[in-house]
């Protein structure tokens, strides 16, 4: 399930710009990977012997606030981010945030860092690079090279710029 759950977590950016490239809007997009979520989970649920409608009603209620709004909220900011921004630069900036976070506290509200947050903040930085974006009229994103139709190629130049080439 690690593995399921990290490969689909990881292709999200790539698929939400294909659904843009296709035409579909940002909660379009959004419906369709809750519907999709929601398919899976009850599979899930179904496949391991379990109901999920046997919550408790302040759980269920506390589950459903969390999804419906914490958790819509988190999404909805994630795929407006992939309509102006590559996916590799917003999944960057999603999961470099918590260290941001610690950085901006130390920085501006004087709050301390243990040895142990410096060695993950280190090992976050160290981890992470950010990859130059390709100029404009190079390779697969010129648009002297790129053909209307070509959808494959407008795909990639999208993923890989964050603009089209048409």
């Amino acid at each position: 399930m690690v593995l399921v759950s990290a490969i689909t977590f990881g292709t999200l950016g790539i698929f939400a710009k294909f659904a843009y490239i296709a035409g579909l809007g940002t909660d379009q997009t959004l419906a369709f990977r809750f519907a999709l979520a929601a398919i899976g989970m009850l599979a899930l649920a179904m496949a391991l012997g379990q109901n999920p409608l046997r919550l408790k009603r302040n759980e269920l209620g506390m589950l459903l606030m969390l999804g419906a709004v914490v958790y819509t909220a988190q999404a909805l900011t994630y795929f407006i981010a992939l309509r102006s921004l590559t996916a590799s630069v917003v999944v960057l900036i999603a999961y470099i945030y918590p260290s941001l976070v610690v950085l901006a506290g130390w920085l501006f509200l004087r709050r301390s860092v243990s040895m142990w947050h410096g060695l993950a903040l280190l090992a976050t930085f160290a981890v992470h690079r950010i990859h130059p974006a390709r100029r404009k009229g190079d390779g697969l994103c010129s648009r002297r090279r790129s053909q209307r139709g070509d959808h494959v190629r407008r795909g990639d130049c999208v993923l890989r710029t964050g603009r089209s080439p048409a």
